[in-house]
């Protein structure tokens, strides 16, 4: 599994081989959390709203980098 970043002690992943939608998973201490990378949608986990923020305002910027990653992390 891939990490893409640390930012602010969270952790941001893409599992290879993972399944659609294209998502990635966020790790906080112990706080887990799947978030789509077309839309920004936390699809499930419990983070905590300024994280989320934190999460959600990187991905403005690299949402093209974690689809990329998406992508090349699928198997051949």
């Amino acid at each position: 599994m891939p990490t893409v970043i640390i930012i602010a002690g969270l952790r941001i992943e893409i599992y290879t081989n993972d399944h659609p939608p294209p998502h990635f998973h966020v790790t906080a201490g112990s706080r887990r959390a799947k978030f789509d990378i077309a839309t920004g949608t936390m699809l499930q986990g419990d983070l905590d709203k300024r994280s989320i923020r934190k999460v959600r305002r990187w991905m403005e910027f690299n949402g093209d980098l974690l689809m990329q990653v998406w992508i090349s992390s699928r198997p051949k």
